[in-house]
């Protein structure tokens, strides 16, 4: 018999638009992001409606003409409501989970050409 044996702690990055309309950005994304633990912090956040993926940067590491999106020590944001405007995405779809696809290296990707310095974030 073969034992595997499964941890408690995911190292997947994910972010999740809840059924609550709250901004999620898990443990293992705000560690790739390089934002410590227990901190509030801000994400400039935008969206590849053709890849349907959400595309998140530190706002200090793109020049967007945008205003980011605060986060709680909890990584929590109560925005939701404007991603899935700009998005084009339904309420009714919540709650929503994309995972990470790609860094600053995507945009050496034709499919995925993002400016340095974000993380793509995949819905599929």
């Amino acid at each position: 018999m073969a034992l595997e044996w499964i941890s408690a702690v995911s190292n997947t990055a994910y972010i999740t638009l809840d059924s609550q309309k709250r901004i999620y950005v898990n443990a293992a994304a705000r560690a790739l992001l390089g934002i410590p633990p227990n901190t509030p912090f801000q994400l400039t956040i935008g969206y590849d409606k053709d890849e349907a993926c959400l595309v998140v940067a530190k706002p200090e590491m793109v020049k967007a003409d945008v205003q980011p999106f605060h986060f709680n020590k909890e990584a929590y944001s109560k925005r939701a409501r404007h991603v899935l405007e700009g998005a084009g995405l339904e309420e009714r779809e919540l709650p929503l989970r994309f995972f990470l696809i790609g860094d600053g290296e995507a945009s050496k990707q034709p499919h995925l050409a993002y400016p340095k310095g974000t993380y793509a974030f995949s819905l599929s």
